[in-house]
């Protein structure tokens, strides 16, 4: 998207976010072999279901499992756990409706899968290669993974015709597999958990955490049953026809909340009868580790602040996610900041973007203060930069502006280009999260494409200092982008690392600060390939 200041997704998603589980801090690297330390404790039969008398029954029944597998012929008919080859259509079309919503397949460029237990490939085939660029695939059956070699593409001639390039295929049990650390954006398992006890269900959840990239999901789709139907003795599961643990759906939330896993999207699918034999329910969950954010609309419904990269596709499921991890390189996010704008030159760029910018600005304003009495008020603009908006706009209204900004290039460059006009103005060498105004001092706050290099905590902190800076009847002026998608925050890379939030977003931002909106408008004159761009004027809410 374009940064004017620098002139130099989803039908009938079923969001939903849980109590957070064990809290893991530090560095990324840390955070995992945490959740490894962690994992070890939790592997306790005691702290979990169990439907075997002895480790002997335990081990006895996955050779059974392995046994079963073994038996089975090669093809998608065994895999369809509901219904068999007739609902496998069914089954593909509800996993591709319920990732869709999330996952973009056309910037699967990006990313790459892992499917557990997948078997011949049925599932990265139909779904998981539509949503990245390939798959690696873990099985303990030879026979199954030989046939999933064949069935996605590695017997081509050249690489160009292979639709899954780069793809692994190995055999081994998903207990005991080691995966390569932060490679994976989604990882799979389905029809899969069936086949594990609850702990090592766990242990598995915990075991390729580190394999997933920092933003990286669980796709997780299982058979379920109804809490009646469950064996009371094992609260919650039945041990079904000797050979797999069918579960309630609140069994396996248990499980993921036990692990830390938040939910993001949970989905049910169920099948027709297949051959008069009536098919279970199934379960779909989306699972992260980070927390979830979920906000109040003005209207009083909720949403789930989703975003993505506008670079590279990534998704993110999480902003408190976004803010630990995407800068964990550098020293922190208003380091990389500071460091991209001091190697910027204190110029204006793109006029005819700048013109329009101004002209809409000085009409939102000019319709809130008139341009009589303007020497008995004054301004404060933060991240003023080169002064384009004081000299432009505000010098209209008020007598004086204070500017503000970390930028000390820019601020010698707004003095030049203010002189006298401003003589009573303060260049003021600091960045906004850190400025403390004086109270009760200005009529108008500004924050033009400021508050999108501020996270959301630093955002709102800032707003309720500049709240109080505030006369009886002055207001706040936010100017920003908006996100190209209206539903999802976007993250962008092309001038320092900053943040399109959604119009819902910016209003929650603005009520944690207790400010209320009392003017809100787009902007009318723009480039047609250029994010949208919005302005408010803000008040306390007790004025």
């Amino acid at each position: 998207g374009i940064n004017a200041e620098y002139m130099g997704v989803a039908i009938g998603i079923a969001l939903v976010s849980v109590n957070a589980g064990p809290t893991f801090t530090g560095t990324l690297e840390r955070e995992r072999e945490s959740a490894f330390e962690w994992s070890g404790r939790m592997a306790d039969e005691d702290e979990f279901v169990n439907h075997w008398e002895s480790d002997e029954e335990k081990q006895k029944w996955y050779t059974g499992v392995k046994q079963f597998w073994e038996e089975q012929q090669p093809t998608i008919e065994p895999m369809v756990e509901e219904g068999g080859l007739r609902n496998g259509p069914l089954d593909i079309e509800g996993s591709n409706a319920f990732l869709s919503d999330v996952y973009n397949d056309t910037l699967k460029t990006t990313r790459k899968a892992l499917d557990l237990g997948g078997g011949v490939g049925r599932v990265a085939k139909g779904v998981l290669l539509r949503f990245a660029r390939n798959v690696d695939l873990v099985d303990q059956s030879s026979r199954l993974v030989f046939q999933a070699r064949l069935s996605l593409g590695s017997n081509r001639r050249t690489a160009r015709d292979d639709p899954n390039p780069g793809g692994k295929y190995e055999v081994a049990r998903i207990q005991d597999y080691e995966p390569t650390l932060d490679t994976y954006d989604l990882v799979c398992l389905q029809w899969v958990a069936m086949y594990l006890s609850d702990v090592d269900l766990a242990n598995v959840l915990l075991r390729y955490r580190k394999s997933m990239k920092a933003h990286g999901l669980y796709f997780i789709k299982d058979s379920i049953i109804p809490a009646a139907q469950a064996d009371s003795k094992n609260k919650g599961s039945v041990l079904h026809e000797g050979k797999k643990i069918i579960r309630t759906e609140d069994t396996y939330e248990r499980i993921f909340h036990k692990v830390g896993l938040k939910i993001l999207k949970k989905e049910k699918q169920v099948f027709p009868p297949a051959d008069k034999v009536e098919s279970r329910p199934v379960a779909m969950w989306l699972l992260g580790w980070e927390d979830i954010v979920t906000i109040e609309r003005i209207d009083g419904g909720e949403i789930t602040l989703l975003g993505k990269d506008s670079e590279n596709g990534q998704f993110f499921y999480s902003l408190q996610g976004l803010w630990k991890h995407e800068l964990r390189k550098k020293d922190s996010w208003n380091q990389h900041n500071l460091e991209y704008w001091n190697k910027r030159e204190a110029n204006v760029n793109n006029p005819e973007i700048a013109g329009m910018d101004l002209e809409e600005s000085d009409t939102f304003i000019g319709e809130l203060v008139p341009t009589t009495e303007r020497f008995k008020r004054k301004a404060l603009d933060i991240g003023a930069g080169v002064g384009r908006v004081a000299q432009a706009v505000l010098l209209k209204y008020v007598y004086s502006v204070d500017l503000v900004d970390q930028g000390q290039h820019f601020l010698n460059e707004a003095k030049k280009r203010l002189g006298q006009r401003n003589q009573y103005g303060k260049y003021i060498h600091a960045s906004a999260k850190d400025y403390q105004p004086t109270p009760d001092t200005y009529d108008i706050v500004c924050f033009q494409y400021t508050l999108l290099y501020l996270s959301d905590d630093d955002a709102v902190d800032v707003l309720k200092r500049s709240s109080k800076a505030l006369k009886s009847n002055g207001f706040i002026y936010v100017k920003d982008n908006l996100p190209s998608n209206p539903d999802r925050f976007q993250v962008n890379r092309d001038s320092g690392f900053n943040i399109f939030r959604t119009i819902h977003h910016y209003q929650w931002l603005f009520r944690r600060a207790g400010l209320k909106v009392v003017k809100e408008q787009r902007q009318q004159k723009w480039l047609t390939n250029a994010n949208p761009v919005i302005m408010f004027a803000l008040k306390p809410r007790s004025s």
